[in-house]
């Protein structure tokens, strides 16, 4: 049967408050005494996992926990070098050779410049899994790289002269070289105080200065904006781009410091130690080093390097033009940071990729009508490459974007959309497909496709689906995007050959020939065909950021005109018919004069700019071409000599420690002790360890614990195996705070899936077999308990298996006040007699929720729940409703549970409601409040955004019958609430204060429950 019994405390004793404050109390006691290590342990582990200060720029991990997939398909080969370790897939047989070559080439380098040698072997991990530009280091004990390769994008997301593979292979081993050099003599104790006192954009320009040459698109150009628009801080919280600008910064900085100081002092700087203990430890200490090597502050030195960029930004722009010289005014575009923009056949339209804003970092697919009014309509969400392409009839978009492909991998795929009814159709798979443009005829789509690195050319025909074969390119060769001829003779594109030359190549569609129009020393790209097809424009990079150019590509000798000369850049997007003023056409390029944002301009493409005078004092743009005292060189031959043995990859044999951390403990109940924290790795995250231990020194048997959890990523589901002795969760129970000991293990296994096309979404199938023993009694003091039986000790089998579903987009307040999003799980819970158990039930549990616009950014929240039980479970273990809110936390693993219950609450009461039947649900209305309470205690504890929320619950519980019956017991409440957004330390949550009622007796101040509560704003 149902029941429902009321907390007569409460209602009717005048001591109710007073009763309130003691169970918070006992609560906080309770939480102090059982979650202290806990709340320690992941601390630390959190401390390891984000640690992207300085020089840890990743924890222990391989490439499936970035991207969260496994690929047990691959087959996993090791070559060994002097000094390296070289794993990779065997299909990429051959790489080990180039990258072999290239680091111990850097290694050399490197050892000279820093000053650091190994004892041991560098790993280096390449995978071509997903189509991903990028890379990390990760510089614990026994360090390694993993790396992305195989890229074809590269062509125009990087630019300079090297290769992807030189590129990143120096760039995440100079980070190695870096920490190397100054690590302490401890281990993990030794990197906290070093990582806070290394200024981060220094580790990046350590790493770029000693690898590789000042460029445009990762050092000028962005510094240019900031100079110019008076914001040169990468924390000024202004712009989305202030990650990059730290980027260009630290090396800048670096290159500075190395020109007017000398490179001989760097390595000094990194060789010193603060010593402490009678010189037993050991610390970098930055801020001190640099003092005494340099004699000043480093903080004067970053006022003494401000003033110089000033100087030189500020001399450089009074003798190159401005936006305002463009001669129109910025187009009127919706969007924050435009990456591209497409006007329709007939120009009534405009397509346009844009940021929607910096706090909602993700990108929109809109139509604007091209009149007064500038409708907008949003086609689509996501992550785009661009450019797009209109189809001929203007009633199609193709455009580019990473996806799930086969075997989960994110790679690089083909859509059309509908621009009338947003329809969209994926027409290529796994195909790491780019750049379409339609044929005139609009029959055929040509895009690149890369073929484990190489770009080609193909068309693909719109009716039948194949695909064939263009361009014949074969090794180090990528392409960037195309453009197609306005009679569909001829693809002009950007080729980025082996020998690190960038040339503008135009390929005749009738014979297969590729002419080479420019010479291949400037970092030429982005071709635009005049709408008559007479003529070419294109955006060169010579200038360290982007300007517009011009050539006949059918003259015998090619002669290049330049179009602008803006001192912060240019990029050239479409070129559009003529018109009563612009006889030549016009052009559509982005540029800007600040980081905040780009701007469109449409401009004649008959303009013409001479060749600027840049005369600027030498002392200034020394620092543009210093170079260490040991380069890399740019092209690295492979060397297949290097390799001295090889040999199957051997997962288990590369586990290593990453950190190990001993700490006493103590708490208010007169119990102290030791515990310790281990955590063991293996690159490519197939394994993984972690071990918590504490032992009691006045309690041994009852309060030691330990936990030991081994993550298996071998095969498509990963698989977690967790042992414990003593692990504590609680809930509330009574009226009080039921906390339980757990011994025992499970397994747990999650498979993503990939079934809804769609960024924002993940699917996840999983299930759980937990076997434990459960002492409830323990810390429960209660001599009678109203609304069920008592605690039960006892072991338990079961086993979950279910299936989430969500959607949430990226929102800076997620946390607080998230603006979309929606969700799904199913589970259900089966205990048995088997082993032992002494509990037999099955437990179905459907939940879901769904977020609505309000008006403004005011926001509707519904979530309903439904759960029945068949047979029997422990008392504490209940279905139904509680008389206070458990402690619930957001977007946990699925199949985790840190607190064993399944019940909800219904605010405004405070009696429990026990059956075999919960139909649950809630209607909040959230409005933000106030941006943060400006609150800080203790300078750990701070008060940060608020939200106020309407709300009612609903709930109904009964028993045995699938339909309510005579012991229903109804509930519905409502209230207003706040919200705010709690950080402890780095641990952010969000705790509720609020005053409801029950519905009934909506009107009467008497019986009005404040509450104060810990809990998600959403579920999962």
């Amino acid at each position: 049967m149902s029941r429902s019994f009321p907390n007569l405390a409460e209602r009717h004793s005048p001591g109710a408050w007073l009763n309130k404050l003691l169970i918070n109390c006992y609560l906080f006691e309770i939480m102090k005494r059982t979650l202290f290590l806990k709340s320690f342990i992941i601390l630390t582990i959190t401390t390891l996992l984000l640690c992207d200060v300085g020089y840890t720029r990743g924890f222990p991990v391989g490439f499936s926990m970035f991207n969260q997939r496994n690929h047990p398909e691959l087959e996993w080969k090791s070559a060994e070098t002097k000094h390296f370790i070289i794993s990779y897939p065997a299909h990429l047989a051959g790489i080990e050779a180039q990258a072999a070559a290239i680091a111990e080439a850097t290694y050399e380098a490197l050892s000279e410049n820093m000053d650091v040698r190994f004892d041991y072997k560098i790993r280096i991990n390449l995978s071509d899994e997903d189509e991903i530009m990028n890379g990390f280091a990760v510089p614990f004990p026994r360090a390694y790289t993993n790396i992305w390769v195989n890229l074809n994008q590269v062509a125009e997301g990087w630019s300079g002269r090297e290769k992807w593979l030189r590129t990143v292979i120096a760039h995440e081993l100079a980070h190695i070289f870096h920490f190397e050099a100054v690590k302490s003599n401890l281990r993990l104790p030794g990197l906290l105080p070093t990582a806070a006192a290394m200024p981060v954009p220094w580790t990046e320009g350590v790493a770029q200065y000693f690898t590789e040459p000042w460029h445009a698109l990762r050092g000028d150009h962005l510094l240019r904006q900031a100079f110019y628009d008076g914001r040169p801080s990468y924390e000024d919280g202004t712009s989305i781009r202030n990650t990059a600008l730290m980027y260009a910064a630290g090396n800048a900085q670096m290159r500075y410091f190395s020109a007017a100081y000398g490179d001989s002092l760097l390595p000094e700087i990194l060789a010193h130690r603060q010593k402490s203990f009678g010189g037993l430890i050991r610390v970098h200490n930055f801020d001190k080093a640099f003092k005494e090597v340099t004699g000043k502050k480093f903080s004067d030195f970053e006022d003494e390097w401000r003033r110089h960029k000033n100087i030189y930004y500020h001399s450089l722009a009074a003798k190159m033009e401005r936006s305002d010289s463009l001669g129109s005014d910025p187009e009127k575009i919706p969007g924050l940071f435009i990456q591209d923009v497409q006007y329709s056949p007939d120009t009534s339209m405009i397509a346009v990729i844009s940021l929607v804003s910096m706090q909602r970092p993700y990108q929109q697919l809109a139509v604007i009508e091209n009149d007064s009014l500038r409708r907008r309509n949003i086609l689509w969400e996501g992550s785009f490459l661009s450019p797009l392409s209109w189809s001929p009839d203007g009633e199609k978009i193709a455009y580019a974007a990473p996806a799930r492909g086969k075997h989960g991998s994110i790679l690089n795929d083909i859509y059309l959309i509908d621009v009338k009814t947003g329809s969209r159709e994926r027409i290529t798979h796994s195909a790491r497909a780019a750049y379409p443009v339609f044929s005139p005829d609009g029959l055929s789509l040509y895009h690149v496709v890369n073929e484990s690195g190489t770009g080609n050319v193909f068309a693909l025909d719109l009716n039948t689906g194949d695909a064939s074969r263009i361009t014949l390119h074969t090794g180090d060769v990528q392409i960037g995007r195309l453009a197609m001829h306005p009679e569909g003779t001829h693809l002009a594109f950007l080729r980025f050959d082996a020998d690190g030359s960038r040339h503008i190549v135009v390929l005749n569609l009738e014979n297969g020939e590729e002419r080479i129009l420019t010479d291949g020393d400037h970092d030429d790209r982005h071709p635009l065909w005049s709408p008559d097809g007479r003529m070419l424009a294109y955006t060169s990079l010579r200038d360290y950021v982007p300007n517009v150019f011009l050539m006949d590509p059918f003259a015998d000798h090619p002669s290049e005109e330049r179009i602008t000369s803006l001192f912060a850049g240019a990029t050239a997007l479409q070129w559009l018919p003529p018109d009563s003023l612009n006889e030549r056409g016009r052009l559509v390029i982005a540029t800007s004069d600040t980081k905040r944002d780009n701007e469109i301009y449409i401009i004649d493409a008959g303009r013409r700019k001479e060749e600027p005078v840049v005369d600027i004092n030498p002392a200034y743009t020394e620092w543009l071409t210093h170079k260490p005292p040991s380069v890399i060189p740019t092209n690295v031959a492979p060397d297949e000599s290097l390799i001295i043995d090889r040999y199957e990859y051997n997962s288990w044999k590369n586990i290593s420690h990453a950190a190990t951390l001993p700490f006493p403990y103590f708490t208010s109940s007169d119990d102290f002790g030791l515990g310790v924290i281990s955590l063991f790795s293996e690159p490519l995250s197939k394994h993984m360890f972690t071990m918590a231990a504490a032992v009691s020194f006045r309690e041994f048997r009852d309060n030691s614990l330990f936990f030991f959890s081994y993550i298996n990523n071998q095969f498509k589901p990963s698989l977690s195996i967790n042992l414990y002795h003593n692990s504590f969760t609680g809930r509330f129970f009574e009226r009080d705070y039921l906390v339980t000991t757990n011994s025992g293990a499970y397994l747990l296994a999650t498979l993503p899936r990939d079934w809804i096309d769609n960024t924002f979404v993940n699917s996840t199938l999983y299930g759980r077999f937990r076997y434990e023993y459960t002492d409830a009694n323990r810390f429960w003091e209660e001599e009678a308990v109203f609304f069920s039986d008592a605690p039960q000790d006892g072991w338990q089998q079961d086993f979950q298996m279910g299936l989430r579903i969500s959607k949430q987009k990226p929102f800076a307040h997620n946390l607080i006040h998230p603006l979309d999003g929606w969700g799904f799980e199913t589970r259900i819970t089966v205990a048995s007699r088997l082993m032992g158990g002494e509990t037999e039930y099955i437990r179905p549990d459907i939940q879901a929720y769904r977020i609505l616009p309000g008006g403004g950014n005011n926001r509707f929240f519904l979530f309903g729940r439904a759960i029945a039980q068949w047979g029997d479970a422990f008392p504490q273990d209940y279905i139904g409703l509680s008389r206070y809110d458990d402690i619930r936390f957001g977007n946990m693993l699925p199949g985790l549970e840190f607190l064993y219950t399944d019940t909800e609450r219904v605010r405004g009461y405070r009696d429990y409601a026990s059956g075999d039947r919960l139909l649950f649900g809630t209607l909040e209305y959230r409005m933000p409040f106030m941006e943060s309470l400006q609150t800080r205690i203790l300078g750990l504890v701070s008060l940060g955004r608020t939200s106020l929320t309407a709300f009612i619950d609903g709930g109904l519980v009964w028993s045995d019958e699938i339909l309510p019956g005579d012991d229903l017991v109804k509930r519905a409440g409502t209230g207003l609430e706040l919200k705010n957004v709690i950080s402890i330390g780095g641990l952010q949550l969000v705790h509720s204060l609020g005053a409801a009622q029950s519905v009934r007796e909506m009107g009467r101040d008497e019986d009005v429950e404040v509450y104060y509560r810990v809990r998600a704003v959403i579920p999962f």
